[in-house]
């Protein structure tokens, strides 16, 4: 039994291995490309989720300034209710 290789055989194993290299490059750019995509979306959802914070920020200030608003309301109607109450109590 020989152990030598005809070049018929190692040129058909070059091919192979040249194919197969090929297919790799090819895999390998579909899934840069599958990357690069997930990327692009990514970076957009993270500016969507800035635009958010930023509304949500902007919604805190005004809850909190209407929450004032109520405070101050509140304290008036108890006044006024005071008024009212001392103003039966002298008729």
């Amino acid at each position: 039994m020989s152990n030598e290789v005809s070049n018929e055989q190692l040129l058909q194993a070059i091919m192979d291995l040249s194919s197969e290299v090929n297919n790799l490059s090819l895999e390998m750019k579909k899934t840069n490309e599958k990357v690069d995509k997930l990327d692009t979306k990514v970076n957009e959802l993270d500016s969507k989720v800035d635009k958010l914070d930023t509304k949500v920020n902007k919604l805190d200030s005004k809850v909190d300034k209407i929450d004032a608003k109520f405070e101050v309301l509140n304290e008036a109607l108890i006044n006024t209710q005071a008024d009212v109450r001392l103003l039966k109590k002298a008729k």
